[in-house]
C-alpha cells in the first residue's frame, strides 16, 4: 500500500511547491511517487468547480450552500483520485485533500452546526465515496496578509484569469479557515503535522528550509 501524504493550509502557503519538492526528492531517492492536486480544473467536474470559484456567474462557491458546494468538491476528488493509476506507488502526494473541503465549507455554516457538518463531510468522502484516509496531513500556516501577497504573485490561471478566486479574495474566509485547521484536525484519524511557514518578522521562510522540515517529519522508514 502506498503511503499517502496530504498537504493542506490556507491559500498562498506554498502547498503546491512543497508537494513538488517532496515528490522530486523522494523520486531521486528511488521511490515511486504519484502527485495529485485537487481540484483538477481540467476534469469534467473540475471545470464547473472552477466556474463556481471564479465568481463569474450569479451562483458562486461563496453563495451556494455549504453542503452543495462540498458535494462538488467531493465528486471531483472521487473522480480524479480513482482515475489515477496508483499501482506500484510507494507514495501518493496530494496537494489539498478532504480536509480542505471540511475546513472551507464548515466555516460557511453556523458555529453550532460545524461539528455535525464536519462529521457529515468526512463520512461522505471517506465512507460513501470510499476515499482513503491519508497517513499524514501536513498543514502549512501563514498569516492572512502573506497569504494574499503570495496569491497575488500566482499570475494568470485558467479558471480565474488574473484574479483571485472567491475564497482567496475573502479575508474573512481565510481568517476563519486558518483558525479552523487545528479544530478540524481533531476529527481526522490521520496523523497531523503543523508547519509554520513564516519567519519571526512575518516574512516567508525559504522553500528549501520548509521542505527540509517536511522531510524530517516523515515517519521513520519513510524518509530515506
Amino acid at each position: 500500500m502506498a503511503y499517502i501524504l496530504a498537504f493542506e493550509g490556507i491559500d498562498g502557503t506554498g502547498k503546491g511547491t512543497q508537494a513538488q519538492i517532496l515528490h522530486d526528492r523522494l523520486t531521486a531517492l528511488g521511490s515511486r511517487c504519484l502527485m495529485l492536486s485537487f481540484p483538477d480544473y481540467d476534469s469534467f467536474i473540475g471545470r464547473d468547480v472552477g466556474v463556481l470559484l471564479s465568481g463569474r456567474n450569479s451562483v458562486t462557491a461563496a453563495t451556494l450552500d455549504a453542503k452543495s458546494m462540498a458535494l462538488w468538491f467531493a465528486a471531483e476528488r472521487f473522480r480524479t483520485f480513482n482515475a489515477a493509476d496508483r499501482s506500484g506507488c510507494d507514495y501518493v502526494i496530494l496537494n489539498r485533500y478532504v480536509m480542505s473541503n471540511a475546513v472551507y465549507q464548515s466555516m460557511r455554516v453556523e458555529p453550532q452546526e460545524r461539528d455535525a457538518f464536519t462529521k457529515w463531510l468526512l463520512h461522505l468522502e471517506h465512507t460513501e465515496f470510499g476515499l482513503p484516509h491519508p497517513d499524514t496531513y501536513f498543514i502549512f500556516d501563514v498569516h492572512e496578509e502573506l497569504s494574499a501577497a503570495n496569491v497575488a504573485r500566482k499570475g494568470h490561471r485558467g479558471y480565474t484569469g488574473d484574479n483571485p478566486d472567491v475564497y482567496e479574495a475573502s479575508p474573512q474566509i481565510q481568517t476563519a479557515v486558518r483558525r479552523a485547521y487545528r479544530d478540524i484536525a481533531r476529527h481526522t484519524r490521520s496523523r497531523c503535522e503543523f508547519i509554520t511557514c513564516m519567519n519571526k518578522d512575518g516574512s516567508m521562510r525559504p522553500a528549501h528550509e520548509i521542505a527540509d522540515e517536511v522531510f524530517a517529519k516523515l515517519p521513520e522508514g519513510h524518509s530515506s
